[in-house]
């Protein structure tokens, strides 16, 4: 959700972003540190040069994300009617360069248990982690005119 009422901060010529650890608020999984390299890579990819070191500092923001939520699904073998999918919610602030919120983005993914693809809750938070970087990655390429 773009903040309405608020002109576009992302259109200087050379702007970068620092990427902020993802928080996780209490979530409690094993494998969130696989999970969040996931999110991150999809997230960068294609916008490397939008987070390089250097470039002033009144020209860099913050890409601060929380984790919000994560349901881990469920995969019941020999029951596909009873397969509940797992779910992860994903906030993104951006904030200027004097650290004010100019931006603020939430995401939701899923992603169905399958035997074959998804079996274990490992590769489905990873996977639904990963969508949800693809997801600000593309926020990024359709917000971000400075990133191109």
């Amino acid at each position: 959700m773009a903040l309405t009422g608020v002109p576009n901060p992302f259109t200087r010529p050379g702007c970068r972003a620092e990427l902020e650890t993802l928080q996780d608020l209490n979530i409690d999984a094993d494998d969130k540190e696989t999970a969040e390299a996931a999110f991150r890579r999809a997230l960068v990819s294609g916008h490397e040069s939008l987070f390089a070191e250097g470039g002033s500092a009144d020209n860099t923001f913050t890409i601060r994300p929380k984790w919000l939520r994560w349901e881990p699904g469920q995969l019941v073998m020999g029951y596909a009617d009873d397969q509940t999918p797992a779910e992860a919610i994903v906030e993104v602030d951006v904030l200027s360069p004097k650290g004010y919120l100019v931006d603020r983005v939430t995401t939701v993914t899923t992603v169905v248990p399958d035997l074959l693809v998804s079996r274990t809750e490992g590769i489905r938070m990873r996977s639904a982690l990963g969508k949800a970087g693809s997801a600000i990655n593309r926020y990024l390429s359709d917000r971000w005119t400075c990133a191109h």
